[in-house]
């Protein structure tokens, strides 16, 4: 019914806004692609500008990309926050290294069309999301590199390499 479909899309609206939670006065950085649903950005900068935050966007040509662009690099050092679909966002020594510095971080990967405001997984407790974020964190090495490794009956063995850097 259209009252269940309210009271639930107003509990994701709710998710949303915590997970993006602009500051007055915060420097928001989007680093994007052009795949990402232009509502999806227009809705993290409509809510970043009414809470009063600045914001900028840079766009790759695909979220796919493994090193950080140069021209990118100052861009980031100055934001309060940055929003990313770019897969080195989660790698790149600079960007932990941002993050290690207190640097505010959403890593976009599933949110990339706005109608998804409107699925069982975008009113997912955030505060259950956040534990198993930092259980799955604790079971990686602290020390020296490792292989995260995925595989499946299949055949599929697909693995990133770490370095204790990363």
């Amino acid at each position: 019914p259209a009252v269940t479909q309210t009271k639930n899309y107003f509990a994701a609206l709710e998710n949303f806004q915590r997970t993006f939670a602009f500051k007055q006065g915060d420097t928001v950085l989007l680093l994007t692609d052009p795949l990402l649903d232009v509502r999806v950005t227009d809705a993290i900068m409509g809510l970043a500008k009414a809470r009063g935050a600045q914001v900028r966007q840079l766009m790759e040509t695909t979220s796919q990309i493994t090193v950080v662009p140069q021209a990118a690099k100052a861009l980031v050092a100055e934001a309060d926050f940055v929003v990313s679909t770019w897969f080195c966002s989660i790698l790149d020594p600079f960007f932990i290294a941002q993050r290690a510095r207190g640097q505010r971080w959403v890593k976009i990967t599933y949110f990339r069309d706005l109608d998804l405001l409107h699925t069982p997984q975008a009113r997912f407790p955030l505060d259950v999301m956040g534990e198993i974020i930092r259980a799955t964190a604790r079971r990686y090495p602290s020390h020296g590199e490792f292989d995260l490794r995925f595989t499946d009956p299949r055949g599929s063995d697909f693995r990133i390499h770490f370095t204790q850097e990363m």
